[in-house]
């Protein structure tokens, strides 16, 4: 695995101290703290960019792919809670399917045009392959590196 520059690795762990602090308010619904893997004291928390928003539901990549720690504490039932814009909720979570996280992918790059460049080399980073943001690379993206959609639980009737 490629080690990062230092500030590099600063800059995305910048979000994480941010969170620790208590300001995690400040960076709105740009960022979620992911809580995960059992009780809140177990100090499995995450944080994640938002890559993509409907009006119940915020979404983010496994960057690290299906086996990353929260993804399989998710996928295994474990309970999650999420922390965004100063509000705090037990969430429910659906893996996108292909064609919804192809979606979500072009949209993000659309709206994130004036960074391409770096979108490009981070994504190309993730996949440790050279990233085009193609209509292939977009399908391979949603293959190798899952979507997530997190919304507010219902509570049981």
């Amino acid at each position: 695995m490629v080690r990062p520059h230092p500030i590099i690795r600063l800059a995305l762990h910048t979000p994480v101290e941010i969170y620790e602090h208590g300001f995690g308010r400040l960076l709105g619904k740009r960022f979620v703290r992911l809580s995960h893997g059992g009780s809140e004291s177990c100090g499995c928390r995450t944080v994640l960019e938002v890559i993509g928003a409907s009006d119940d539901e915020v979404m983010v990549i496994a960057g690290l792919g299906p086996s990353c720690e929260w993804f399989r504490d998710i996928a295994s039932g474990s309970p999650a809670s999420i922390e965004m814009g100063g509000v705090t909720f037990s969430a429910e979570h659906r893996v996108l399917s292909e064609p919804e996280a192809v979606a979500v992918i072009a949209e993000y790059e659309r709206r994130h045009w004036l960074i391409r460049p770096i979108v490009y080399r981070v994504m190309g980073i993730l996949l440790c392959r050279e990233y085009d943001g193609s209509p292939a690379a977009h399908v391979d993206l949603a293959h190798r590196l899952p979507i997530v959609a997190f919304r507010p639980a219902r509570l049981a009737a």
